[in-house]
């Protein structure tokens, strides 16, 4: 339990905990999670001093306010109780979308708002805002970075877009695959194939054929070479992405992760060199990458420096809401031709990047603008999430990506903006006008709830998880403890986690500390399993 975030707790272990500040007996068929067992066994709560330290240790992350709202004597109900309120910063007045706004935002991204609905059918148990973000990555991934709006920088509409839920509960494997079949039946060349290495990755996009393409198909050969027409645009569809978040704690995956947040930034070109195929360039990136993962493999996955150093800040973060009802009532799998054919209209619209001898053309993208008022949101809304809102008050892990999120907004409306204009007969330009802005804002703002309503779950799994792990290494220490430095080589885990962690266990009466002064060396402290408690 750290300090300044909400700790959130099951009703099981709300309940029980409940029932040992009022001195009641535990239920014998209820089990506590591992820390909150440690909790109820530690404390002896008919003595005064220790039912006034276990009270001072729940105020840690408003576990008492949790504890003191139900009623211990009457049994838990089975139905999972509402989660509490997560404070979200409004933004200023100055940013708020007007009424000529919403009301421009009715009238523009039909294809979008339909697709949406459509997605919404055939996935009727995934929240919709994850079924919109993926409409609008599917957008981004058909342009594939061949439309650019200049601002402070060239903006491009390809997303970083990444799904959080529990498993099964929210049906997100099912909603990536709606999204999937309207890549698959438009521009399944757009995908690179889900089973790769990352040396295989970088290969492909960099316009590298396999070592058996003459033994494949004629039907293969076609989809991988129009595939090498956008290969370093192309999309990364994965399900389970805290596999990939991680790996860069993995000698063979070093750099990877850093290269992917360089494509990410759409310059020129970048390098990455590889053993098989030596020093390799993708050429005029702007990847797609949509993932999905839990909120437990995601705080296995990311230490706390992964979102303050901004590791984190270029994905667009959609998370759960409260699960959908039950409905079966699902559609036919494959998607209307009259949904599939302005997506595929707009890939084919735009002017190739690269000829069938994958040589630079003189490639001219084309160039977006945007209307007087739909500059002036974006505006409002640079300033209010750029500079305005980062204050002390603001967690230190959302920095990053409150000062990215206007750039999703421009993304999302870039997007937008680029689907109308193939709808409305193509024409001279496309432009951004007040209603895309308007539809943009509001679905980067469901992001911005999003992170804020994740953050406490992220530390509630990584808390708990650090606090087990120094359990068990501290009990089987060296009779004389040990340094955080040896506590992290063993853990792997942040200093600063490590830290967080000693800090509830020892204010818990768990582990005590010793200074111990080295015949040669700095002084340090000693951190061993307390004699007062039973192993």
């Amino acid at each position: 339990m750290s300090n300044g975030t909400t700790i959130l707790l099951n009703s099981t272990d709300t309940y029980l905990l409940a029932r040992k500040l009022a001195r009641l007996e535990q239920p014998d068929d209820m089990q506590p999670s591992p820390g909150v067992a440690l909790l109820l066994n530690s404390y002896d709560t008919d003595k005064p001093d220790e039912f006034r330290r276990l009270n001072d240790v729940l105020r840690t992350g408003g576990v008492l306010q949790q504890i003191v709202a139900i009623d211990p004597k009457t049994p838990p109900s089975h139905e999972k109780p509402s989660e509490p309120e997560i404070y979200i910063p409004p933004l200023p007045d100055y940013a708020q979308l007007p009424d000529t706004a919403l009301k421009a935002a009715e009238n523009v991204g039909t294809w979008y708002k339909e697709a949406s609905q459509w997605a919404a059918k055939r996935s009727p148990m995934t929240p919709f805002h994850f079924l919109q973000s993926g409409v609008i990555w599917a957008i981004g991934l058909a342009v594939a970075r061949r439309v650019s709006l200049e601002l402070h920088e060239q903006i491009y509409p390809h997303l970083y877009l990444l799904l959080v839920a529990e498993t099964s509960k929210y049906a997100k494997s099912t909603g990536m695959n709606t999204i999937y079949s309207l890549i698959a039946a438009t521009m399944p060349h757009m995908l690179i194939p889900g089973n790769v290495t990352p040396e295989g990755m970088i290969e492909i996009l960099s316009g590298g054929k396999p070592s058996n393409f003459e033994q494949l198909g004629e039907t293969m050969k076609t989809l991988i070479n129009t595939g090498r027409r956008y290969c370093g645009q192309r999309g990364i569809l994965m399900d389970e992405y805290s596999t990939l978040l991680g790996s860069s704690k993995k000698d063979y995956m070093a750099g990877f992760v850093e290269l992917l947040m360089r494509l990410y930034d759409a310059r020129d070109s970048e390098q990455y060199y590889t053993r098989s195929g030596g020093l390799l360039s993708v050429k005029k990136p702007g990847i797609s990458i949509f993932g999905a993962t839990t909120p437990a493999a995601m705080a296995r996955a990311l230490p706390v420096e992964d979102w303050e150093n901004d590791a984190m800040a270029r994905y667009l973060v959609m998370f759960r809401e409260q699960p959908l009802p039950y409905n079966p009532n699902y559609i036919r799998f494959l998607p209307p031709k009259e949904l599939l054919q302005p997506l595929l209209k707009l890939h084919n619209a735009l002017p190739d990047m690269f000829n069938e001898f994958y040589e630079e053309t003189e490639f001219n993208g084309y160039r977006a603008s945007m209307t007087d008022g739909a500059l002036k949101l974006y505006q409002n809304y640079m300033k209010a999430v750029f500079y305005e809102m980062i204050d002390d008050d603001l967690d230190e892990r959302l920095h990053g990506n409150y000062r990215r999120l206007h750039i999703q907004a421009v993304k999302i409306a870039l997007a937008l903006a680029c689907i109308d204009w193939v709808e409305n007969n193509e024409g001279i330009q496309i432009v951004i006008t007040e209603g895309h802005f308007a539809l943009a804002q509001q679905l980067t703002e469901t992001s911005r709830e999003s992170l804020h309503k994740l953050m406490p779950i992220l530390s509630e799994s990584r808390d708990a998880r650090t606090q087990r792990d120094l359990i068990s290494i501290l009990k089987h220490a060296p009779p004389g403890g040990l340094t955080t430095r040896d506590i992290c080589k063993q853990t792997g885990k942040s200093i600063k986690d490590i830290r967080t962690g000693l800090e509830v266990l020892i204010e818990s009466g768990f582990v005590e500390t010793r200074d111990h002064r080295p015949s040669v060396g700095r002084p340090t402290i000693l951190y061993k399993w307390s004699s007062d408690r039973h192993n």
